[in-house]
């Protein structure tokens, strides 16, 4: 019986709150700011009912508000942009202050003074100085429309997040792995105007819309805003553009053509490393289109954008190569295609109410899915046959009174893909050669078609009390709801796994045995369907509290109740009859005889199974605080202290919960004895299954697959910076942030009978055996000795839990410099450092569905398992720039220095028979580290982009501009080449400094791919 959770108390309490401060509070997000100010005379006295008028292009007509006795006045729910402020009052001169920039989710402060006079009409103009956010400690980087526009990269979504401040990629032609702030890539989240467009299977953005649509980027480094879902990492908000009361828009084209590229490698270069092209870019073409503008003057607004693109990349697949069944595989061509589209209208139908609502549709094809890759033979890809995504958003404000406004916003969201099998593979097993550097050689994994829903819906309410207990407040609640539905439908027609290694007699995966799996699944669509949902409900208060302009606190707190479970599910037959005999002939006898209570019939693996209705399979309450502090140091604005602690609690996605099913992918393995000696699996050969405890294919012990005790894992954060900000557009700042993660879950090893793990060697005695041993020197690799763990043949069989396990941790500490010179004076500049150490025994990166080995934290995980994470980048350098020329051309730039990516020595081990009987151990390879994670490190990357840009001026309001990119200025070169030389090591005995043999890795040394492509970016574009 599992327990029951006492989280309805604290929640109905959390609600009551909530609805309690509706009427009173009014609303703030992160995508809208407010500007707030004193009206005083020059003798600094507060003037009371002065009238103050706010105006901007990005605005829907004029807001209006009226001074308190304190002089103060807040307009709040401000896009991003910049204003123009009217001051006024009868007996006093107008005061009119231009260029008041304001980023989104910022509040800005104001000192305006009005000069007495006798002269009704007299105005005086004024321009503002940059000034940082007085009430906010929350820590930002981001770049604006005029540096987005100008910059040599493409328009879609992927090449702008390389772009943004704190990004980083795994490699330098990868724009798909992009990790933020030393965070693992699954700890990021990705907005769109606050909302949440992060695809929770696959960790990346939903879609990928047009840079046309971006009006700011924002990354969020530390100190997150409530009303966002708390992330482990960083928070990528895009806020997107408006129309105006000016019709406005473009239609251009983008291309690259391949005879325009330069191999940075000669013919005899790439000969010499066996290699047939350079990989990078080849062809592609993209027209694209942007519109904006009124549907009734200050009224409502509209913006629209679409792009379409065809990219083909070169093909790096090193064959023609006979693998061990004598198949030949040959180099293949690598396309894509997408089209997108986006809609938004922002209305205010009446001054008090503001409503805005877009739409954004994608679709994309990939005859080949995978990114391409020199080992990764045709056969082995999937078709992309389908990949559409829709996303609809709306949000309205209503303003009860100056001070108070109201609010509440939903979103849906939606993707669909499907990924089949190469058409020639689909009736073949799948099979992979561990002794050739190529894999797998006969099929992908398998046909899934994945689906994600996200529903969303938030009320919430701010206001602003001027006087309450001597100091300003404004108060805020929220109360949201996110509900996410998720399915992955899988199916093969030959549910076989082979398992290969040509360096051994037979091919034999292991010296004196065979070893092959097969996949739990059936044979068509919707024969082995999972779906599953998770839930959040929660809300927040906070207060900011300002104390004469020069301190302000924030004080918030988040509760969310979380959950997640599964719809019932059943697999079919799965097709490969040898699969279905083995069942009946080995597992079915076994399970009958081992677990009779559970399986009195005893159980086959690869008939029908059936799972009911696991609708709370998981859920936790999470408490979340978070505190802030402002230091106005010199009182204007100028110069910034800030400080916050954080208490994060992570999110429950699709991506933790659908592998927790019994249905979710995965393959059973057995050792193979081919008793008829005929090379091939049948019914006259022997099969011992890999240890498992079959319950857990039992639908009465699926809720034990989850530990009832299981919370939320935990992110610790504290930061301190400094903002300094000089004239009307320089800024600039210094960060400290240090970050810590824990509490995380993972899969251990567990015993249900007893109800304890076996995990940890020392916990659970008798169950592992210490195995010392040293692999020998090679080349610049020393000799090391570790000592590992083999299973008893004792312990129990194999049974996974998903628990906190208390001994993983992340690690982030990080300084952050950065430089933002906005556009003026004819040039801009970007410039971010960052120096940062990532470590820890805990990746974050989430394990592939297709996983043939599955991750579980055992003994052997721990050792030397301590020290740099893969997502350590020690130095990461940006620059940024762009300068206007004589004759009306543009020149800008863009450079990235990133170290790089951290490494180890790594084997697997393969105790000596004898040692196994004597010890009853069991007989598989063990993989282990060799030496401490990250102990070396790749050559770091980088890289040089620049642009030329001229505009030609057709007419008043039209012109056309000529855009050339030049990508890889500097000429840049790089082999990519397999480091770690170890695969198996077997030694002839126990102890250390033992006899053995070393097998080295087959890629060891080899050359995967040559990277050094100069490529030219053209662009056509008609603005009006």
């Amino acid at each position: 019986m599992r327990k029951k959770r006492g989280w309805l108390r604290p929640l109905w309490l959390v609600c009551c709150l909530t609805l309690s401060l509706t009427g009173h509070f009014a609303w703030s997000q992160a995508t809208e700011g407010a500007i707030q100010g004193v009206v005083v005379t020059d003798s600094g006295e507060a003037i009371e009912a002065a009238t103050v008028y706010v105006a901007s292009p990005s605005l829907l007509g004029v807001r209006i508000v009226l001074t308190d006795k304190t002089g103060f006045f807040d307009v709040p729910c401000l896009p991003g942009g910049g204003y123009t402020l009217t001051a006024e009052k009868p007996g006093f001169k107008t005061n009119v202050l231009e260029t008041v920039h304001l980023r989104p989710g910022m509040t800005a402060f104001l000192r305006v003074k009005l000069a007495a006079t006798d002269q009704e009409e007299e105005i005086s103009l004024g321009k503002i100085s940059l000034a940082g956010d007085m009430t906010s400690s929350r820590q930002v980087m981001s770049m604006d429309k005029a540096l987005i526009n100008h910059l040599p990269i493409g328009r879609d979504f992927p090449s702008l997040l390389r772009a943004a401040p704190g990004a980083f990629s795994a490699g330098q032609e990868d724009d798909k792995n992009l990790s933020f702030l030393g965070s693992a890539w699954r700890n990021s989240t990705y907005r769109l105007d606050g909302i949440n467009v992060t695809d929770n299977l696959t960790l990346r953005p939903l879609f990928s819309p047009d840079s046309a649509v971006v009006e700011e980027l924002e990354v969020t480094s530390a100190a997150q805003t409530l009303a966002q879902t708390p992330a482990g990492g960083t928070h990528v908000n895009i806020i997107t553009r408006s129309g105006g009361n000016e019709v406005s828009g473009d239609l251009g084209l983008n291309f690259v053509l391949d005879p325009w590229n330069k191999d940075l490698w000669t013919l005899s270069e790439m000969t010499e490393k066996g290699v047939p092209a350079v990989a990078g870019i080849k062809n592609h073409i993209e027209p694209f289109l942007s519109l904006g503008g009124p549907i009734w003057i200050d009224r409502a607004w509209f913006f629209l954008a679409g792009r379409f693109f065809r990219q083909s990349q070169e093909s790096i697949f090193l064959g023609p190569f006979e693998d061990v069944r004598g198949q030949i595989h040959s180099g293949y061509d690598w396309w894509r295609r997408g089209l997108s589209g986006f809609f938004k209208v922002t209305a205010r139908p009446i001054n008090a109410a503001q409503i805005t609502a877009w739409v954004n549709l994608t679709n994309g094809h990939q005859p080949v899915a995978e990114e391409p890759s020199s080992d990764i033979p045709f056969l082995s890809t999937h078709l992309l046959d389908k990949d559409n995504a829709l996303a609809l958003h709306g949000a309205a404000h209503y303003f009860l009174n100056q001070d108070t406004v109201v609010s509440a916003r939903a979103s849906y969201l939606r993707r669909t893909t499907l990924s089949l099998l190469q058409e020639q593979a689909r009736s073949a097993f799948w099979s992979d050669d561990a002794g050739d550097r190529y894999g797998p050689l006969n099929g992908a994994d398998y046909n899934a078609e994945t689906f994600i829903e996200q529903l969303y819906g938030e009320a919430s309410a701010r206001k602003l009390v001027s006087a309450w207990g001597g100091m300003r407040h404004t108060l805020s609640a929220a109360f949201s709801y996110s509900q996410t539905t998720s399915s992955i439908d899988w199916w093969r027609e030959n549910n076989l796994l082979l398992f290969f290694d040509h360096r051994r007699p037979d091919n034999r995966f292991y010296p004196d045995q065979g070893l092959l799996a097969f996949w739990l699944c059936g044979s068509a669509p919707e024969t082995s369907l999972v779906r599953g949902q998770t839930q959040r409900l929660g809300g927040y208060v906070s207060d900011v509290v300002t104390l004469s302009r020069r301190l302000t606190l924030n004080l918030s707190l988040r509760l969310d109740r979380v959950w997640g479970g599964f719809s019932g599910a059943r697999k079919a037959t799965s097709a490969n009859p040898l699969s279905y005999y083995v069942g009946e002939a080995v597992i079915k006898p076994y399970t009958q005889a081992t677990y009779p209570e559970q399986f009195p019939s005893g159980l086959n693996p690869w008939s029908t199974l059936s799972f009911a209705n696991r609708d709370d399979l998981i859920s936790w309450l999470s408490l979340s605080p978070r505190l802030g502090l402002v230091v106005n140091l010199w009182g204007e604005g100028k110069s910034l202290l800030k400080a916050s602690y954080a208490r994060y609690r992570d999110d429950l996605t699709p991506r933790d919960l659908l592998p927790l099913h019994p249905l979710s992918p995965t393959q059973l393995s057995f050792f193979w004895l081919d008793a008829n000696g005929d090379g091939r699996p049948d019914s006259q050969d022997e099969f011992s299954p890999l240890s498992l405890d079959f319950r857990s294919l039992s639908d009465a012990y699926f809720a034990e697959r989850v530990d009832e005790d299981l919370s939320a894992p935990v992110t610790e954060e504290i930061t301190v910076g400094l903002e300094q900000f000089i004239g009307r557009s320089l800024s600039l700042s210094f960060r400290l942030i240090s970050r810590r993660e824990s509490n995380i879950a993972a899969d251990v090893l567990y015993h249900p009978d007893s109800g304890k793990t076996w995990s940890d060697a020392l916990e659970s005695e008798g169950n592992w055996i210490p195995f010392t041993t040293t692999v020998p020197a090679n080349g610049d690799f020393p000799a090391q000795t570790v000592t590992l763990f083999a299973r008893s043949l004792a312990a129990p069989p194999l049974f996974r839990q998903w628990r906190n396990v208390a001994e993983l941790e992340r690690k982030y500490r990080a300084l952050e410099l950065s430089v933002d010179k906005r556009m003026a004076q004819g040039w801009q500049l970007s410039a971010t450092l960052i120096l940062s150490k990532t470590e820890g025994n805990a990746s974050g990166q989430p394990e592939p569905f297709s996983a043939v080995e599955t991750r579980v934290i055992d003994p052997n995980y721990f050792v030397n398992r301590l020290g740099r994470l893969t997502s350590d980048r020690p130095v990461l350098l940006k620059l940024q720039a762009a300068v206007e020329l004589p004759l009306g051309f543009l020149l800008s730039a863009f450079y990235q220095y990133q170290s790089g990516m951290p490494w180890e020595r790594r084997a697997r081990v393969l105790p000596p028979a004898d040692w196994c009987v004597a010890n009853g151990a069991e007989r598989i390879y063990y993989p282990v580290y060799l030496e401490a994670a990250g102990s070396r490190r790749e050559e770091g990357l980088s890289f040089l982009d620049s642009r030329l840009e001229k505009d030609f001026r057709l007419g008043e309001n039209s012109r056309a501009c000529l855009i050339i990119d030049v990508l890889n200025v500097l000429g840049q070169k790089r082999i990519i080449s397999g480091l770690n030389d170890a695969d198996i090591w077997e030694p002839l005995m126990e102890g250390k400094d033992q006899p053995g043999r070393l097998i080295l890795a087959p890629d060891y040394q080899a050359t995967k791919a040559l990277l050094g492509k100069r490529a030219l970016r053209f662009t056509l574009k008609l603005s009006f």
